[in-house]
């Protein structure tokens, strides 16, 4: 049985439909990525999976549960967690008090996870006690991801993560969803970059205006004609 079931999801901004019966489902131990252009659904699916956007129907099944509708807070207790497009770090406050956040439900229980938060990302420890919004842009999302998995994450779902980073900045994003697939921590992602996402993915679900248009294994669709000329380039 797939941890996470997404059945015929529809989600509306008003009297805009931005999702128009999507389906799909993520494994567990499983990469499966979303890609399509802009506008094509995909955060809005992260949003309405997470609670921050109410379906107009459909249903979310989480580990045989339907939390279709729940309150954000009580989808992320059940150990669905979203790094949003843009980070949304708290520039104001340091390193080691965002990571913290991450593990507010789990107090006197996050010392051991932040250790190996830190263990991972060694340029978060030697800039512990630094303003976040002091760090480059990689650094935030390093941040990000470690406040996401302070939370002890069961899906890990990952908005544009490689967004606004340079190249190198971008493959090195890449080399950590690489390390946290090998833990194996199932993910969600939701990348523009389609080639990248593609390398790094199980499964892939191609989304044009609110809908699944094609899916299959990430290894197939790279060779497929029609993706290439669409989103390979």
């Amino acid at each position: 049985m797939a941890l996470l079931e997404i059945h015929d999801l529809h989600t509306s901004y008003g009297a805009i439909k931005a999702l128009r019966g999507i389906s799909f489902q993520v494994g567990q131990g499983q990469v499966v990525s979303l890609i399509g252009a802009n506008g094509a659904g995909k955060s809005t699916t992260l949003n309405t999976i997470s609670g921050l956007l109410k379906p107009t129907s459909g249903r979310i099944i989480f580990d045989g549960e339907n939390i279709t509708g729940w309150r954000a807070d009580r989808v992320a207790a059940a150990g669905l967690i979203q790094v949003p497009e843009g980070r949304q770090i708290i520039a104001t406050m340091t390193v080691m008090e965002n990571l913290l956040i991450g593990a507010y439900r789990r107090q006197g229980k996050a010392d051991a996870t932040l250790d190996e938060i830190f263990q991972r990302f060694k340029r978060l420890y030697e800039r512990r006690h630094q303003k976040a919004g002091s760090l480059s842009g990689g650094e935030q999302q390093m941040l990000a991801v470690g406040r996401a998995l302070m939370a002890q994450p069961r899906l890990l779902m990952l908005d544009e993560p490689s967004m606004g980073l340079a190249p190198l900045l971008v493959n090195e994003v890449f080399n950590l969803i690489s390390s946290i697939k090998s833990q194996g921590i199932p993910i969600l992602l939701v990348e523009q970059n389609a080639r990248k996402a593609l390398q790094i993915a199980d499964y892939a679900y191609v989304l044009e205006r609110g809908a699944v248009v094609r899916d299959g294994n990430a290894a197939q669709l790279r060779q497929d004609t029609d993706i290439i000329a669409a989103y390979l380039g």
